[in-house]
Parts: structure tokens; sequence; C-alpha cells
């Protein structure tokens, strides 16, 4: 078996570095590319209390800079909406060999949607990765 792409969840505001490293190591293996998809649904911005700071996605950049993953390429696909839609989405309409999501020792109720969606409803191989 051999894989041309590895797709991962990339989850804004989390460590993604453990989860781009076994990724990586992976696609190294089989010379393959890795994709990070990273969704959420819009936002609705609200001015005074409980404001969204404006610099959210350079602070989780920062975050996960701290402890970068050793991957030489990687390509990240920005999408709106629920996480599961859109891995799914991305993957029946483009080449994908693995989906690689991660599970972080606990599985609030939308992670453990968002996995459970790509279990079932995946239209390439799925392994979960603990990290």
């Amino acid at each position: 078996m051999t894989y041309a792409t590895v797709i991962v969840h990339v989850e804004l505001g989390h460590l993604n570095a453990g989860l781009l490293q076994i990724a990586g190591d992976i696609a190294e293996r089989f010379h393959a590319g890795v994709i990070g998809i990273a969704a959420c649904r819009p936002m609705q911005i609200v001015f005074g209390e409980g404001y969204v700071s404006r610099n959210l996605i350079e602070q989780d950049r920062e975050e996960n800079e701290k402890e970068p993953a050793k991957i030489e390429k990687i390509r990240l696909v920005l999408a709106q909406g629920e996480a599961s839609a859109a891995i799914l989405e991305f993957t029946r309409h483009n080449a994908s060999d693995l989906i690689a999501p991660a599970w972080r020792d606990s599985l609030e109720p939308e992670r453990a949607l968002t996995i459970r969606r790509v279990i079932r409803h995946g239209s390439c191989p799925v392994i979960v990765f603990r990290v």
C-alpha cells in the first residue's frame, strides 16, 4: 500500500506539531505530501465586552511555532464550516489517500463528532493518532 497524500485536521487554537510530525513521518516513508485542513464556523465579532481578538490566527501560528513540526512541505487549506464536512468534502474532490485526525486525550462532543463522521464517511482510509 502506498500513499501520495496524507490529510490532517489542523485545529485552530491547539498545538498541532505532534500530529504534523506523525503525519510527516508517514508521508516521508511514502514520499507523500501532507495537506492540513483548518476549518471553522464563521464568527460574529462583537465590539466591546466579549470581543474577539483581531490577531487570532497570528496567535495560533505563534503557539504552533513554539514546537515546530519537522515537515519539509505542507499545504494548508482553510475552510469555512464544520470540520468534518470540510475534510470529507475536500477528500471527495481531491486525490486523498489517508485521513489522519488527532485524538487529544479527551473527546469533547464536537471533536468526537468530527472524528466519528470522518471515520464513518471518509472516502479513503482513516487513522486516528493520539497526541
